[in-house]
């Protein structure tokens, strides 16, 4: 029933959901940067409905009384335990990619779990909301400049150089 919705336009929070909406049939009115709360401080003075499809885990949103907001999950991440020879590979040393502040805090505790030398550990994050989750005492902790995998996977080419 997506196709009876074409006429509404879409709110992106970022392009590749904006690529995903007009491939799908939709015009997209706005795409933001950096998640949700741009797009709608930019429509703050209108009033607006959104339909916030996202996972279990959302960041919270500061709305204008004139506007409304409907919240429907779509995925929910699962921790898993990080495995023993992972956790050995990285006791010399390496570099993770962060993709949410929840794998942030999750992969934080393992490595609390497991003893490993946080100090030893370089942290590469999509966002500056997700490096501040993963906490103090890594060796480093660089964030892309933009929220995609694009820029973080350069950032990290970048840092093994």
């Amino acid at each position: 029933q997506l196709s009876e919705m074409h006429a509404l336009p879409v709110y992106a929070v970022g392009e590749t959901t904006a690529v995903a909406a007009r491939e799908a049939g939709f015009s997209v009115a706005k795409t933001g940067r950096g998640g949700l709360q741009t797009v709608i401080d930019h429509a703050a003075a209108q009033p607006m409905r959104y339909l916030r499809l996202g996972g279990a885990e959302r960041v919270p949103l500061s709305l204008p009384t004139w506007q409304s907001i409907e919240e429907i999950t779509v995925y929910r991440s699962e921790p898993v335990e990080l495995a023993l020879d992972r956790a050995r590979s990285l006791r010399e040393g390496g570099c993770v990619l962060l993709h949410s502040a929840a794998a942030a805090r999750h992969f934080t505790n393992e490595c609390n779990r497991l003893g490993l030398d946080k100090t030893a550990v370089t942290l590469l994050a999509l966002g500056p909301r997700i490096a501040e989750a993963a906490g103090a005492g890594w060796a480093n902790v660089a964030i892309s400049d933009t929220p995609t995998d694009e820029a973080l996977l350069a950032l990290t080419e970048n840092m093994c150089q």
